[in-house]
């Protein structure tokens, strides 16, 4: 990402339409333009198919902010 406002949206995106059950990933944005994701399990019981169906909620959200032109050039 080029910079925070484009870190921001995907952020946003992510918390508008990621969801799982009441559950959502940890979400950080750090230097400036660095997002970083985090799926747990809250009963440290490894990786179960929640932590699969949010992933996947996930990736589909980001392959929508690619696809609507989020990813600008150089990202």
């Amino acid at each position: 990402m080029r910079d925070f406002d484009e870190a921001w949206d995907v952020v946003r995106l992510i918390a508008e339409r990621v969801e799982d059950y009441g559950r959502r990933p940890d979400m950080c944005v750090s230097e400036f333009n660095r997002v970083r994701l985090t799926i747990a399990n809250l009963h440290h019981a490894g990786i179960t198919l929640a932590e699969e169906r949010l992933a996947a909620k996930v990736d589909a959200a980001i392959v929508e902010w690619v696809r609507s032109g989020g990813a600008r050039s150089g990202s």
